[in-house]
């Protein structure tokens, strides 16, 4: 999605393109939404409810490309997002913004791959027993 970036297409011209890449998004989150009900019933239900699916809608039958065409739902104004799968914050830590978080793993990826790669430098037998 954010190589499409649908968010930039806000002339008239481009609104049908637009209306399409949300129509293929929701397609895809609905028929996930459908497949996951066995192993996930709970998060699947609140995606389901959340994309606007009857519940007559959501057996397999309907995990059909364009098969359910009257899914769907008003977005309230000023609502704020729906965190499906809300970030986890430990007690008494303070909420960091994503792009901290992001920047914060990569430094970790890249400090463990270094060190790992300095012991196999140090033990070139280490990386066969690994």
């Amino acid at each position: 999605m954010t190589s499409v970036a649908p968010w930039l297409y806000t002339t008239q011209e481009l609104r049908q393109k637009f209306y399409s890449i949300q129509y293929n998004i929701g397609e895809a989150l609905r028929i996930s939404a459908i497949f996951v009900q066995p192993f996930m019933p709970l998060k699947a239900k609140e995606m389901l409810d959340i994309l606007g699916v009857h519940e007559s809608r959501r057996d397999f039958r309907h995990a059909l490309w364009g098969a359910d065409r009257n899914y769907g739902r008003q977005r309230i104004q000023g609502a704020g997002p729906v965190h499906l799968f809300p970030r986890l914050v430990e007690e008494g830590q303070e909420k960091e913004p994503m792009t901290v978080v992001m920047s914060r793993r990569r430094a970790e990826k890249l400090a463990a791959r270094k060190e790992q790669s300095q012991r196999r430098s140090e033990d070139p037998k280490a990386s066969l027993r690994a």
